[in-house]
């Protein structure tokens, strides 16, 4: 029954490093929609944690790592249905980081994304994480979507994405020599 493995889970000893837990079980959603209340914790079990974080993909454990660095002092805990980490979208996505030329000018979208795209490249450098930036070829196909193309341009150099160039179909062609250019 899920309510004994919780239970059993939250008086096991953690392993953690720098007081972040991550607490991961397969939970199918029958088992999630009949276990929810969580009461049956111990006082102790529900002290346990200042902060607790669901969802150990990308986006909750870059959040556990902020609060982490931020405030070392929180006891901060991951829970993840999963058995693994970053199993649905974070495990299967193109590994691409987007640069900022699809949000609105001046949108924290666009500020957050670039934003993020450079401290994305810094946190590898700092880190030795090896990458592959190779940039991204946007190419209109047709004539109407050449104003298109246009908009994104003005847009990704309002947004200060860095790097940024418009090229012609000789260039296109030295990057990528499958791409048809008429």
């Amino acid at each position: 029954m899920l309510s004994r493995r919780i239970k059993t889970l939250f008086s096991q000893p953690y392993t953690a490093v720098t007081q972040l837990v991550v607490i991961s079980r397969h939970l199918n959603d029958d088992q999630q929609m009949r276990d929810r209340d969580m009461s049956y914790l111990s006082t102790e079990a529900k002290r346990r944690h200042d902060v607790c974080i669901v969802g150990g993909g990308i986006v909750g454990l870059a959040t556990a790592r902020h609060l982490a660095i931020r405030h070392p002092s929180l006891k901060l805990a991951v829970l993840e249905k999963e058995v693994q980490l970053a199993h649905h979208q974070s495990g299967h996505n193109s590994g691409v980081l987007h640069a900022g030329i699809y949000y609105t000018p001046g949108s924290y979208k666009a500020k957050l994304c670039v934003e993020g795209f450079h401290a994305a490249y810094k946190y590898f450098d700092e880190n030795d994480i090896p990458y592959n930036k190779c940039g991204k070829l946007v190419v209109a196909t047709d004539p109407d979507e050449v104003t298109r193309l246009e908009n994104l341009y003005e847009r990704g150099l309002q947004n200060e994405v860095k790097d940024l160039r418009m090229i012609d179909g000789d260039n296109i062609r030295a990057i990528e020599p499958h791409c048809v250019v008429r």
